[in-house]
């Protein structure tokens, strides 16, 4: 069952085409990946879903309701988080903090279902394995770290459906082998994820689903054993990356 639905999404800038009549879903408890080179539309597209741009054409729904015309915050509201691909994070507050202040603008939000902030911040921090550095200024840890507080201050939200833009970015070898079991933990307790990544050993690894978006199109959609195969993907897109 599909949680995220894109249907025939086309975003034009002036006389530039960037995304031409893409659709595909992201099912329920799914880690589902969307590669291709640069330039291809990716970003374009997640902007398109977390409510960022308006499409030309086209529509998104999240759990069967159209969101097309939803605000960025009432997207957030429904269940729908997302991390970018340049850290927006408060670097003059800790990872504790960072992660604090999510929890407690959920709760603004949402009234009637409260959570202790104080708790789930720190179950959270365990979750995400940051609790050596939960006292840190966020802007004195490395990259790879802050892409994981990125992620742990969206769980804050308690998502439904998370879309990640390139969080392995800045990432070590090792940090990115524990992001990966991470994600597939996440999926597991029932989070949708949808990710951007550039680094094909963690999509690969990770995703039951990968979409390849190529000159804002999808030329191919599969399995990872079937993506490193596609002849059309190892022309456009994998085959530059060996």
């Amino acid at each position: 069952m599909s949680i995220l639905e894109i249907s025939d999404v086309t975003v034009d800038f002036g006389g530039n085409r960037a995304v031409d009549s893409v659709s595909l879903p992201v099912e329920q408890g799914s880690l589902t990946g969307l590669i291709g080179p640069n330039g291809a539309g990716k970003t374009t597209l997640f902007n398109v879903i977390s409510g960022l741009l308006s499409p030309t054409s086209g529509k998104v729904t999240l759990e069967g309701q159209d969101i097309t015309k939803r605000k960025p915050h009432q997207r957030a509201r429904m269940g729908l988080a997302r991390t970018f691909q340049r850290l927006e994070l408060f670097t003059s507050l800790s990872v504790r903090e960072n992660i604090t202040v999510a929890g407690e603008i959920r709760n603004r939000w949402n009234m009637s279902d409260q959570v202790d902030a104080a708790a789930e911040t720190e179950r959270v921090i365990d979750l995400i394995g940051l609790g050596e550095v939960a006292d840190a200024e966020v802007s004195e840890i490395p990259t790879g770290q802050a892409r994981i507080v990125e992620l742990g201050r969206a769980l804050m939200t308690q998502p439904k459906v998370l879309l990640l833009d390139e969080p392995a970015s800045g990432q070590t070898e090792d940090e990115t082998v524990l992001f990966g079991e991470l994600l597939k933990k996440l999926t597991g307790e029932g989070t949708t994820i949808f990710l951007v990544e550039h680094d094909m050993a963690l999509v690969m690894s990770v995703c039951e689903m990968i979409h390849v978006l190529d000159f804002g199109k999808i030329i191919a959609r599969g399995t990872p054993e079937e993506i490193q195969i596609d002849s059309a993907v190892l022309e456009a897109y994998l085959g530059s990356q060996n």
